[in-house]
């Protein structure tokens, strides 16, 4: 009799918790902010620099064409590129921050830290892309088309 009395009271409490929980909106909330658009970037400047040695810059790094064209996918969380040999090359970025009027985007593909900068108040952006004992830095604009 003892466990009938504690299971009607199990029940009475787990299916109210449940149907609250069958309740819940999967709707955003109403007051979310509206999703960041695409962006699309062109770095034509650029400077590769490794240890001991001299950096170059532009046309002078081996495999870089220029300017560098980027796709910023915010909904996706991915930055795409094309690569050395004209394939589509893709990346999930890690986070994504707001500070001093610029939006700051990072992530990690192998041995390679990188991040891209963009300013809020105007076009201006810039990427990098590091590594212990390399670093290639570009300088352009990122547009949302």
């Amino acid at each position: 009799m003892m466990q009938a009395v504690r299971l009607v009271l199990l029940v009475g409490v787990i299916v109210p918790i449940g149907s609250a929980f069958a309740q819940t909106s999967k709707e955003p909330p109403a007051d979310a902010p509206p999703p960041i658009p695409t962006l699309h970037c062109d770095f034509k400047s650029m400077n590769s620099c490794m240890a001991g040695q001299p950096c170059a810059a532009d046309e002078k790094i081996a495999g870089m064409s220029l300017p560098l064209k980027v796709t910023v996918d915010f909904e996706n969380s991915m930055v795409g590129s094309v690569d050395e040999d004209g394939y589509a090359r893709a990346d999930k970025f890690d986070t994504v921050a707001k500070s001093a009027d610029q939006l700051i985007i990072h992530g990690i593909d192998g041995a390679f830290g990188w991040q891209l900068t963009v300013h809020d108040n105007s076009d201006a952006a810039s990427i990098s892309l590091m590594a212990a004992d390399a670093s290639i830095v570009g300088f352009g604009t990122c547009r949302n088309k």
